[in-house]
């Protein structure tokens, strides 16, 4: 007879026992309870509670990015101690690239304060402009704007800025619109924070809080301001910047701002027609004189004869244009014969004397 077969040689062997800290081929991870409490786990969780507080603050795209982070952070943590090291360095790079990438997303509703009127006038109540400077409208209803601790709210309903469009916050808008009546898009906050005539900073928050524009002013940046509006001619400088504004030499709420085609360049000075006759015979009866000024600069621009004397001062402030009509401080006819038109400039403590000579005939 044959003898039965031995049943250990049909038999497969038992695997292995998993230790506590393998990782089966299965991808499986066994728990090793001890892993929770390792020093890089525990400082990579303090690392985030903390950034997870401070990001909390300021807006919600942030946590989105820190939850990300965190689930990506849990996962790796799961790995082979031998690797945990490893992984804390690459967590934290990943957990700083993500914070960084949300503070670059950050969405700019390009709203940017472009004319200010802080001295009140009794035909006219103070008002500060709003600009557009994106390609998509702008709801300005739940934003504030104010001080850090006196914000105002802008409008509780639907205010809309469109695409490359104006609006005006005023202080009373039956005073304003009987001003300015052309102006349509206007909101007057139910309490308004009152401009300071001398020098003062505004803040714009949108409806999440977030802080979208700031704006400031002081007296001793402008020479000549007495009851004019004061323009922005830079929307890439600072609204806290002296370079930014400038006296404006006519009001336009609700529209550009013409400073910005005359005070974003150099310095230069042009006149014409030469000669110029002033005899009423409506053929070049004035003398057209064209300033440019840097963002920053002060000029006093003055008409002289030949011999030295000055004839006139141009008017305060600053304008793009003066229209000459030949006639003399006194009220009198000024010689015919050259003359000169002389610019004096003042910018950041450097001065600059511009010079054009012309002839007038009679």
């Amino acid at each position: 007879p044959v003898p039965a077969p031995d049943p250990a040689l049909f038999s497969l062997p038992a695997p292995p026992a998993a230790k506590p800290t393998e990782i089966l081929d299965t991808g499986m991870r066994v728990t090793s309870p001890a892993r929770i409490g390792s020093p890089i786990t525990v400082s990579v969780l303090a690392m985030y509670w903390i950034w997870s507080i401070a990001v909390f603050m300021t807006s919600v795209r942030f946590i989105s990015a820190l939850l990300e982070a965190f689930i990506y952070f849990k996962t790796m943590c799961c790995a082979a101690p031998a690797k945990q090291k490893q992984t804390a360095a690459t967590g934290a790079v990943f957990l700083c690239f993500l914070l960084a990438i949300s503070a670059c997303g950050q969405t700019d509703y390009g709203v940017r304060m472009s004319e200010l009127f802080p001295r009140a006038q009794a035909d006219c109540p103070e008002w500060l402009e709003l600009a557009n400077m994106s390609g998509s409208p702008v709801n300005l209803r739940n934003w504030k704007y104010g001080h850090p601790d006196d914000t105002c709210l802008i409008s509780a309903v639907d205010f809309v800025i469109p695409a490359g469009g104006f609006a005006v916050l005023t202080k009373d808008k039956t005073l304003f619109s009987s001003k300015y009546p052309a102006v349509t898009l206007v909101a007057q906050p139910v309490r308004w924070k009152t401009m300071d005539n001398y020098h003062d900073t505004l803040l714009v928050w949108d409806s999440s809080g977030v802080l979208r524009e700031s704006a400031g002013w002081d007296y001793r940046w402008f020479s000549s301001w007495t009851n004019q509006s004061l323009a922005r001619i830079s929307f890439l400088t600072s609204g806290l910047a002296k370079e930014a504004w400038v006296v404006a030499v006519t009001p336009s709420p609700g529209q550009p701002n013409a400073e910005t085609m005359w005070r974003a360049g150099g310095a230069s000075l042009e006149i014409g027609p030469i000669p110029f006759t002033p005899n009423n015979d409506g053929r070049d009866d004035y003398l057209s004189i064209n300033l440019s000024l840097p963002a920053a600069a002060t000029a006093v621009v003055s008409v002289y004869g030949f011999d030295g004397r000055k004839y006139l001062d141009l008017p305060q402030p600053p304008s793009p244009q003066y229209l000459w009509n030949g006639t003399l401080a006194s009220g009198g006819p000024a010689p015919v014969g050259p003359f000169f038109v002389v610019a004096e400039i003042t910018c950041n403590g450097t001065n600059q004397v511009l010079r054009k000579k012309g002839v007038l005939w009679r």
